[in-house]
């Protein structure tokens, strides 16, 4: 019996050589959307079964906090390179990446 793949959200702009590597990251983890982000929150590319706007919209959220956590001067938060917040509602994950780049994942709720 083969795994039963998770249907892709509507694109909103043509995929590119990332989609597919965001898409086996998403079902590997059971991610609802997952984005490739630069430093200035706009997303290069993005996968999962999330609404493309959400997923978008949530990566260049993320890069604020990202940046805002680079710039404190709290000791140790500006060398964070990863967030992972819990919540009741939604649970997200960020990665950052060479070059000012970052990944950004939504998961279900308590992940």
């Amino acid at each position: 019996m083969k795994p039963r793949r998770r249907s892709i959200a509507g694109r909103d702009q043509r995929a590119s050589a990332f989609s597919a590597i965001l898409m086996r990251l998403c079902e590997s983890v059971g991610a609802l959307g997952a984005a490739l982000v630069d430093a200035e929150g706009e997303t290069v590319d993005y996968a999962g079964i999330m609404d493309p706007f959400d997923i978008k919209v949530a990566a260049a959220e993320w890069v604020v906090v990202m940046s805002l956590l680079r710039s404190s001067r709290i000791p140790n938060w500006p060398e964070t390179e990863m967030v992972f917040l819990r919540g009741a509602r939604k649970t997200f994950f960020i990665q950052t990446m060479a070059e000012n780049y970052a990944i950004v994942m939504q998961l279900l709720p308590h992940a």
